[in-house]
């Protein structure tokens, strides 16, 4: 016996795409349903079609931020600039500022020191970043080696449209993997 997904009763499947008891009300319901999904994906596409590449940068960077904020919390790093435990809320700050440098916007990795890391909000927000902080627990956390690179780096980079899409589903996979663990 299966469930009719639209009135919850019982009856008897006669094929695989049976997805209703059969009764009208139910087919029609049924149908109003897909009607409006497809409407909902084809509203989805047209409206990310009409995103400029500022839209789909602030999409990217709010993936990139939030795995920058599970990973840190997950691992239980401490706030890079102050090194206190991290609170239920804290930022991640970049040790070069997203207007100052693009090309280190998305530059995170936790295994050799990257520009994005958690931060507690007191030294991100009111602290203006703390850079000298920041450097210092960089150097603490990876090398000087890691943050003689993020000071000497390119600061120009163009993103794409399409670069922002590759960056929201690899975080996107990330992110998922994360919070599987």
């Amino acid at each position: 016996m299966t469930i009719c997904r639209i009135c919850r009763q019982e009856y008897t499947k006669r094929s695989m795409k049976q997805k209703t008891c059969r009764e009208v009300e139910c087919e029609m319901a049924w149908l109003e349903l897909e009607k409006l999904k497809v409407a909902n994906r084809a509203r989805r596409e047209a409206r990310a079609k009409l995103k400029t590449r500022q839209q789909w940068l602030k999409e990217a960077q709010g993936y990139v931020n939030k795995y920058v904020r599970i990973y840190t919390r997950l691992n239980h790093l401490p706030c890079i600039s102050c090194q206190r435990p991290l609170g239920r809320v804290f930022h991640a700050g970049h040790y070069i500022s997203v207007g100052a440098s693009s090309a280190l916007r998305f530059d995170v990795d936790f295994e050799n020191g990257g520009n994005v890391n958690g931060q507690c909000i007191a030294c991100n927000h009111f602290g203006a970043g703390r850079q000298s902080d920041y450097r210092a627990g960089l150097v603490a956390r990876y090398s000087e080696e890691c943050a003689n690179r993020l000071d000497h780096a390119e600061r120009s980079a163009h993103i794409s449209i399409d670069d922002c899409k590759a960056i929201i589903e690899t975080y996107r996979a990330k992110i998922k993997a994360l919070e599987a663990t």
